[in-house]
């Protein structure tokens, strides 16, 4: 069989193999233009929806249009102009929302950096992409200062965690959130900053061919590399994704736990809740409140599936050195802790799988469930 005949069978099955009620070709239901016009469409069609929630902090869709034009006035009164890099080195948070399409709205670059770079790494990462701005948490900045010198930065913008900390949040709080706010010196104060920013927005029309982001490859190979995304290559990757595996719209909740700094983790997190105007939710809820167990080191919980409930929850659990906990003790007190329908089976285990950016393995964990 040649190459044309084998590849138009293929095509041909392909064909009969695909559902009828999925598309087959890339939707763009506002059309195609960059998501931060996305972004400005639902803040004027559902201004009051929740766009983000946040251990019981949330944000609307206007408050999130608003704070992220004021975070491209400020970034613009600094002197960012349109393809200098910002880079943002924060977990997921409220903020990382604020300051990526911030960075977009006045023409920059993203330049997402993995919160759990070491001083070699972020030397080089802020060097290569040559950043002169950075949008970090205040707990990271003291190591940013300390390779400083060795990019160049001009301008640190600091923010905290404990900022949005609500007085009855929703889920039991990490460690981060509880962390009071530690003053940075040489830093400007996020928050702060946009409140008092009298610039006007930048009216940089944003092209589909601009570069929206620099998003770096986790080095297992090599030294990083900073791969090239575009605001068509963001819109594409919505266009072809959320309608055909995912099928949510602006009435579904979005629930993301992989990490923004990493491309899965903004696609899901960042990018696909723009462009169905859904409300997200994070973090995972049972790996949080696993969290709070005081001999819980790590976790990571998957579903299974189960012949009544459709799925059932499964915790890989690393216990803390010296603990006498056994699986038995947790799930008792899981079964405190949360509803009985969430406590999930737990299994102990020495370490979990981890890749060189410091995700879990979870596709390797699925082969011991």
């Amino acid at each position: 069989m040649d190459e044309a005949t084998y590849l138009a069978q293929l095509q041909q099955r392909w064909a009969q193999a695909w559902p009828a009620d999925v598309p087959r070709t890339a939707q763009y239901p506002l059309g195609e233009r960059p998501l931060t016009e996305y972004l400005r469409h639902w803040a004027t069609v559902q201004p009051d929806h929740p766009a983000l929630h946040f251990y019981g902090h949330s944000l609307t869709y206007r408050e999130l249009d608003q704070l992220s034009d004021r975070c491209a006035a400020l970034l613009r009164s600094l002197g960012v102009a349109a393809g200098d890099r910002v880079a943002v080195l924060l977990p997921n948070c409220p903020q990382m929302h604020i300051a990526f399409l911030g960075i977009l709205k006045c023409g920059a670059v993203h330049a997402p950096v993995s919160p759990l770079s070491q001083h070699l790494e972020l030397a080089h990462q802020l060097g290569d992409c040559g950043a002169t701005v950075l949008i970090g948490l205040d707990q990271l900045l003291p190591l940013v200062q300390q390779v400083r010198d060795r990019t160049a930065l001009r301008t640190l913008i600091a923010t905290s965690l404990s900022e949005l900390r609500p007085a009855r949040p929703t889920l039991p709080v990490p460690d981060l959130l509880k962390a009071p706010k530690r003053p940075v010196a040489d830093a400007l104060d996020f928050y702060p900053a946009l409140a008092a920013c009298q610039a006007a927005v930048p009216e940089h029309p944003v092209q589909l061919d601009d570069i929206a982001a620099l998003n770096y490859t986790g080095g297992t190979t090599g030294l990083p590399k900073g791969c090239i995304h575009t605001h068509r290559d963001m819109l594409y990757t919505c266009a072809s994704f959320v309608p055909t595996a995912l099928g949510c719209d602006r009435h579904a909740v979005s629930l993301n736990f992989l990490p923004q700094f990493w491309i899965a983790g903004e696609n899901a997190g960042l990018l696909f809740p723009l462009y169905s105007g859904c409300s997200l939710v994070f973090p995972s809820e049972l790996e949080a409140l696993l969290g709070q167990h005081p001999a819980v080191l790590a976790s990571a919980v998957l579903g299974r599936a189960h012949a009544v409930r459709g799925q059932e929850p499964v915790a890989f659990i690393v216990l803390k050195p010296g603990s006498e906990e056994t699986a038995d003790s947790l799930v008792q007190w899981c079964l405190g802790a949360m509803a009985r329908y969430k406590v999930p089976q737990v299994r102990l285990v020495e370490g979990l799988p981890m890749t060189a950016t410091g995700k879990v393995k979870k596709q390797e964990l699925e082969a011991l469930l």
